[in-house]
């Protein structure tokens, strides 16, 4: 199983190779890079035969007997981006049907994996970005999942309400709870409005009630993220 990183350099393979043995040679690292090339250039099924053009690669994998066998298969993602691939090298039986079908269905998997560990790098990166702007920033940030139903709350919403250590909620309900009774109704009209229609964002005055039972004149804005349908998760 080998997979390429963003850097093109030989370097970086050793870093991206994982192998049934202990040993990386740096022959194994150019047979996987020369099997990556093959897969790039048609980025299917490969099954290679032994010849003069691919006997480098089957040294590289150590494999010297006759019948041995090569097959990869590209990695995706989602958007049928190829990323890597997984390769079987058998030494001394050709591959069967269902040998190939696993290598099949260890691309899937691989694929999914790889491309979700890679996913969660991302957002632990943003969620790293986030907590800094939130740390740096005298205003009260929130951040709502609307398909989880998940609330955050940063920045300087302690200030603004005054918290006197009071425990901040973590759902929509508890900010909805401390606006003004008056103003309620007018606010959850005026963000449903924006949510339905095909504006990035939304923004309203309204009074937000601090610790003390007094109450502070706040800005609300936010900034949707839609769905390809045009939907607001975020």
């Amino acid at each position: 199983h080998s997979f390429p990183t963003r850097r093109s350099s030989d370097l970086a393979w050793p870093r991206a190779l994982h192998v049934a043995s202990d040993t990386k040679t740096p022959a194994m690292i150019s047979a996987a890079f020369g099997v990556y090339r093959r897969v790039s250039a048609r980025p299917e099924l490969l099954s290679l035969a032994r010849s003069e053009e691919t006997g480098g690669i089957f040294r590289g994998f150590g494999l010297e007997h006759d019948g041995a066998a090569v097959v990869a298969m590209p990695l995706f993602t989602r958007r049928r981006r190829l990323f890597g691939q997984v390769v079987l090298a058998v030494d001394g039986a050709a591959l069967s049907d269902r040998a190939i079908g696993v290598v099949r269905a260890l691309a899937r998997l691989a694929s999914a994996s790889l491309e979700n560990a890679s996913r969660l790098a991302f957002a632990r990166r943003d969620q790293d970005r986030l907590q800094l702007l939130s740390e740096a920033s005298e205003e009260a940030l929130w951040d709502w999942n609307r398909e989880t139903n998940a609330f955050w709350w940063g920045g300087g919403i302690h200030r603004v309400i005054q918290s006197g250590g009071e425990v901040i909620g973590t759902t929509p309900a508890w900010k909805e709870e401390r606006i003004h009774p008056t103003d309620v109704d007018r606010v959850r009209a005026s963000l449903e409005r924006a949510v339905a229609s095909t504006e990035a964002g939304w923004r309203c005055d309204y009074r937000f009630r601090r610790h003390d039972g007094t109450w502070a004149h706040v800005e609300d804005r936010a900034y949707f993220q839609r769905d390809s349908d045009g939907r607001v998760y975020r």
